[in-house]
C-alpha cells in the first residue's frame, strides 16, 4: 500500500509498484525509461522534490519526513542497492504514511502528561488547600477587628482576592486529577440545548464586547449520553477564549452536525490564530497565552480530560 519505486543513480525510474502508480494517476508504461524528474510537476510524486537534495551515490540509508499541503506525513526512505564493486546500481524509494502514527503517539505523549500531572496535583492540593483555609479566617478576624481602618481594609482585601485565586487554582487541580469523588453522570441530553444554554449564560460578555455570534445548530442532531454539566464547562472555556482572542467588534461561530458516527460541536473566531510553536502545546497544563492574571493554563487541559472522558476528541 505504500509508494515503491526503483531508480538508477540518474534518476531513471525501472520499476514502479502499483500504489506509485494509482497515487500519481500513471501507467507502468509512462513510467519506466522515464526520468523521476519528469514528475516533479505532479504535487502527489512525493520522491521527485526530495531527490534533488540527496546524494544518489551514497552508499547508506537516507530517511526524510516529509509533510504535504494537506498536513498529511510521510517517512520517505532511500535504500542503495549495491553492485560487486561497491558501487550504487540502483536506489530503492519508499514512502509510508506515519500521519495516524504520528497523531497517536501525541494523543498517546498528551495522556501521560495528564496522568503525571493529575497524580502531582492530588497530592498536593490538599496540601495548599488548609494554609489557604487558615488565610483567609484571619483575615476575616483582622477585618472585623479594623472596620474603621480604610488602609488595612484595603490592604486586607487585596490578600483576600489573591488568596481565593489561590484557592480557584487549586479547585482547578483537584478537578483536574478527578481526586473529588465528583463522577461523571451521563443522561440522555441535546447538545443543541446545552449549546444554547452556555450562550445565554455569556451572551452578556458578547454584547459588552460587541462581538457577532453566528450560530448553525444542526436541528436534525441526535440526543446523546453526556454528562451536561461538564459539557457546559468545556464549552464555556473554548467559547470564553474565543472571546478573549478576538477582543472588541469580533466575531464567533458556533456550530454543530453529525459526522460518521459523531456528534461533532464547531467553535471559530476571527481572531490572531494560535502560533504553530504553541498549537502543539495548548493543552499542556498551565500552558497559556494569556497575560498574567488573565487565565490559570488549565481551562484546555480540563476540557480535554473531559472530551476523553466521553470517548471523545477535540482538536484544533
Amino acid at each position: 500500500s505504500d509508494p515503491l519505486i526503483l531508480l538508477t543513480p540518474d534518476g531513471t525510474l525501472q520499476m514502479a509498484n502499483q500504489a506509485f502508480l494509482e497515487r500519481n494517476k500513471l501507467s507502468m508504461d509512462e513510467v519506466i525509461g522515464q526520468s523521476i524528474d519528469s514528475f516533479s510537476s505532479r504535487q502527489q510524486c512525493l520522491f521527485s522534490s526530495q531527490l534533488q537534495e540527496l546524494d544518489l551515490q551514497a552508499k547508506k540509508q537516507q530517511t526524510k519526513e516529509v509533510q504535504l499541503a494537506d498536513g498529511s506525513l510521510f517517512d520517505i526512505s532511500f535504500y542503495p542497492i549495491l553492485s560487486n564493486d561497491n558501487s550504487v546500481q540502483a536506489i530503492v524509494c519508499l514512502a509510508k504514511d506515519v500521519t495516524t502514527i504520528k497523531e497517536t503517539e501525541q494523543r498517546i505523549q498528551q495522556t501521560e502528561k495528564l496522568v503525571a500531572v493529575g497524580q502531582l496535583a492530588a497530592g498536593v492540593a490538599h496540601e495548599i488547600n488548609n494554609p489557604l483555609g487558615v488565610i483567609l479566617c484571619h483575615t476575616d478576624i483582622i477585618k472585623e477587628n479594623n472596620e474603621d481602618n480604610k488602609e488595612t481594609l484595603h490592604d486586607i482585601r487585596i490578600i483576600e482576592r489573591h488568596t481565593e485565586n489561590c484557592k480557584r487554582i487549586v479547585a482547578d487541580l483537584l478537578d483536574f486529577s478527578r481526586a473529588r469523588e465528583s463522577r461523571m453522570q451521563r443522561q440522555l441530553a441535546s447538545v443543541n440545548e446545552i449549546v444554547e444554554g452556555v450562550l445565554s449564560m455569556v451572551g452578556q460578555q458578547f454584547k459588552k464586547k460587541q462581538i457577532r455570534l453566528n450560530c448553525n445548530l444542526d436541528k436534525t442532531l441526535p440526543h446523546c449520553q453526556v454528562d451536561s454539566r461538564r459539557i457546559q464547562q468545556v464549552l464555556v472555556n473554548l467559547i470564553m477564549n474565543g472571546v478573549q482572542a478576538v477582543e472588541n467588534r469580533g466575531k464567533i461561530s458556533i456550530s454543530t452536525r453529525t459526522k460518521d458516527d459523531h456528534v461533532l460541536i464547531e467553535i471559530e473566531d476571527d481572531g490572531p490564530g494560535i502560533s504553530k510553536e504553541v498549537l502543539g502545546k495548548i493543552f499542556d497544563p498551565f500552558c497559556s497565552t494569556k497575560g498574567q492574571g488573565k487565565g490559570t493554563g488549565l481551562g484546555l487541559s480540563v476540557s480535554y480530560g473531559i472530551i476523553h472522558e466521553h470517548n471523545g476528541e477535540i482538536k484544533v
